[in-house]
Formats: structure tokens, C-alpha cells, sequence
């Protein structure tokens, strides 16, 4: 495109918006839009053809106009345009003081200017007139020169306030972040103290789950060891029986002659029990068992006699025969003789119902089974010594040979 048709299109597109918008028309009368017009129209004012005659008068007006002649030319479709929008300005504002500057250049216009820019630069005085603006004022000059100080004065009190508000927003957003970054590391340690509390909580419930275990295991271990009972004895004799605890080694003494049983306080239910001690080194009538709890065994009773024989069973020492197992008064053979000073056990599985004896720690095969009843530990005949009690937790009895059971 060409640059008057540019120029022609920009005009016409500024004048459309003066017409539509008061803040352009605010703008262009407040910011001095009539002295760019002013400075634009004072350029080449004169005909060319009036300079070209001037010239051949003179010397010295040859060298002026020669002087003219190079100046730069203001476009005339430049100056349409601004006028144009100088048109277009003052019919569509009030207000219209600041552009009496304009006058003077204008009746140049309308005296000596391009018919076009007659025409238009008459419209421009008509309308300029009608407002009662007929000449410059340097009062309205030095009215407008204020106001646009004061406006500046407002722009820049504008820009300074901007820029505090810009401040204070970047002022702010630098606290935002701040805060948004102490939040962060905030909820980075709240989650690092979540973590470390999980880690302990999983250390104490395993350290819980290792301690119950130990006492569990350290129960177990107090179970499966042998737990020591009470001995105390039930004495239908005691002038012939006396019970004797020195030291914590226990012991029965024998003090006559004759021959009786005494049976222990406790009833053998509900778990594996174990009697054990030693005779007399001088004496071979001693002899251990078990008693129904129901029976009271009475006082200088022989263990082989009648009724009571009926409910005992007695390993007997060499006085009552070679290694004799008495159950309810029928006899058998198999076990070992019982030795002076030699250590014998008696064992009752009450789960199991049985009675097995050992001798010297080693198991004899002739053993009694089938026992669903209460029972008392007994023995029988003889003084007896280092005597304990226990519950085992285990049986410590299994298989031998030749062994043989005695049902109860």
C-alpha cells in the first residue's frame, strides 16, 4: 500500500475512535494533541509555486528561498489527515480551549493552503467559533501549561503510587512464599516425626512381641523344670514316726520297731509327680508307693495286710521280697532288690495313670497302669531321707526290657 493510503486509513480509524470513545477525546485534548498538529502544519505553509516567483526578485531572496527549498516538506495528504482528526476532535469534544493555538496556522491554511486544506481548515474555524474560541489566549496557554503540569504531577504521583503498590505485592508474594516454604519444611518434619513415631511404635510392638515371647518362653522353661512341693506327712503314728526338716534336706525317722506306713498330705491330680529318697543303711523293710485318697491307712499297719493291702501298691525292700511290686495285694517279680542307702523313685503320670519306679535312676520294668483315681504318695518301714517332691513337666520314663504293667 501506498503512504497516503496508509496514511489515509489511520486517520480514519483515529477519527472513528474519537467519535466513539471520551477517554481518546480526554486524552488527545489533555496531552497535547494541538501542538503536534500545530508543529506538523507550521512546515510548508506557502505554495511551492509562490517561492519559486519570490525567488527571481533578489539576490537575497534567491538565497532565502533556496534556503526554503531544502527544508523538509510536510506531505499534504499528511496534513489532510491531521486535520481530519482535528475535525473529527472538535466536533465531538468540549473543552476545546487548548487548540485557540491553532488558529493563526489555520487562517494561514484557509488563505493560502491547498483547496482541501481550505475547505477543511474554514470547517475547523466555524466550529472553533461557535465555541466562542476565536484567537490564541496566552491566559488559556498558561491555564492549559498548568493543568498539564498538574496532570503530570498526577501521573507521576500515580506512577509512584504503582510502583508502591508493586512493592508491596512483591513484598507480600516474597511472604507468601515464605510462609508457603516454612509450611513445606513444616509438613516435611511433621511427616519425618510421622515416620519416626511409625519406626518406634514398630520397635516397641516387636520389642513387646520379643518380651512376651521371652516370658513366654521363660514360663515354659519354669514349666518344663521340676517344680518343688511341700513334703508334710499324714502321721497316724507319731510315736513311732517323727518328720524332721534340717536344713531343707527332709527326712522321716523311724523311732520303734515296728512296722507302719505313712502317706504324704498331697493328692497327686492333674499332672506328673515324683517322690524320691533313701532308706536307712541299716534296715531292708523299707518300701514306696501310692494310697487311694480315699483311704486312711491306719495306725501300725502292716502294708501287706488285710484290708489295706487292697489299696496300696508298694515296691518293697529285700525284708518283703527280691525286688517285689505290690499292687492290691497281688505280688510280682522283676524289679532289682532295693540296696541299703540306695536312692528310689516313685513316679505317678496321673494323665497316663501310671506308677513306674527307678532305682538308683535307672528305670524298673514292672510298672503299674490304668490308675483313674486320686492318690497319695507313701512309704513304708524304714527311716527315709533326702526326701522331694516335684512336678515334672515331662514323663522322664520310656521303655526297657523285659517290662512288664500290673493293671490297678
Amino acid at each position: 500500500q501506498s503512504d497516503e493510503k496508509i496514511s489515509r486509513c489511520g486517520s480514519k480509524s483515529l477519527g472513528d475512535l474519537i467519535e466513539e470513545n471520551e477517554i481518546i477525546r480526554h486524552s488527545l485534548l489533555s496531552t497535547g494533541f494541538a501542538q503536534i498538529v500545530l508543529h506538523t502544519l507550521s512546515h510548508g505553509t506557502q505554495p511551492q509555486q509562490q517561492q519559486s516567483s519570490s525567488s527571481s526578485s533578489s539576490s537575497s531572496s534567491s538565497s532565502s528561498s533556496s534556503s526554503l527549498q531544502t527544508e523538509p516538506q510536510i506531505s499534504i495528504h499528511v496534513k489532510n489527515g491531521l486535520l481530519d482528526v482535528l475535525l473529527k476532535l472538535v466536533m465531538t469534544s468540549e473543552g476545546l480551549e487548548p487548540h485557540s493555538v491553532l488558529i493563526q496556522i489555520l487562517e494561514q491554511l484557509k488563505t493560502n493552503g491547498e483547496q482541501e486544506l481550505k475547505n477543511k481548515a474554514k470547517k475547523i474555524l466555524n466550529q472553533l467559533n461557535s465555541e466562542g474560541i476565536t484567537a490564541f489566549s496566552s491566559q488559556s496557554s498558561k491555564e492549559t501549561d498548568e493543568k498539564i503540569q498538574s496532570l503530570e504531577e498526577v501521573n507521576k504521583h500515580k506512577d509512584e503510587e504503582i510502583h508502591r503498590e508493586r512493592e508491596e505485592k512483591e513484598r507480600i508474594n516474597q511472604e507468601l512464599l515464605r510462609e508457603r516454604q516454612e509450611k513445606e519444611k513444616e509438613r516435611k518434619r511433621a511427616n519425618e516425626a510421622e515416620s519416626k513415631i511409625l519406626i518406634l511404635e514398630q520397635e516397641k510392638n516387636k520389642l513387646n512381641q520379643e518380651n512376651s515371647k521371652f516370658k513366654e518362653n521363660q514360663q515354659e522353661i519354669k514349666i518344663q523344670s521340676p517344680q518343688d512341693l511341700p513334703v508334710a506327712i499324714i502321721n497316724s503314728d507319731p510315736t513311732n514316726y517323727s518328720f524332721v526338716d534340717n536344713g531343707g534336706k527332709k527326712q522321716i525317722n523311724k523311732n520303734q520297731q515296728s512296722i507302719t506306713a505313712i502317706s504324704l498330705t498331697k493328692v497327686m491330680e492333674n499332672g506328673i509327680f515324683s517322690l524320691e529318697g533313701k532308706f536307712s543303711s541299716n534296715e531292708e523293710w523299707g518300701g514306696i508307693g501310692i494310697v487311694q485318697d480315699s483311704y486312711s491307712i491306719p495306725a501300725g499297719s502292716y502294708p501287706n495286710g488285710s484290708p489295706q493291702k487292697e489299696h496300696l501298691v508298694t515296691y518293697h525292700g529285700p525284708g518283703y521280697g527280691a525286688g517285689t511290686v505290690c499292687c492290691k495285694g497281688k505280688n510280682v517279680s522283676g524289679n532289682k532288690p532295693i540296696p541299703c542307702s540306695s536312692t528310689i523313685r516313685a513316679e505317678y503320670d496321673s494323665e497316663k495313670g501310671t506308677l513306674i519306679f527307678f532305682l538308683n535312676s535307672v528305670q524298673q520294668p514292672i510298672f503299674v497302669t490304668e490308675i483313674k483315681e486320686k492318690v497319695y504318695m507313701y512309704y513304708t518301714g524304714s527311716s527315709f531321707s533326702d526326701i522331694s517332691l516335684k512336678k515334672l513337666s515331662t514323663p522322664t520314663s520310656g521303655h526297657v526290657a523285659n517290662e512288664q504293667a500290673v493293671q490297678w
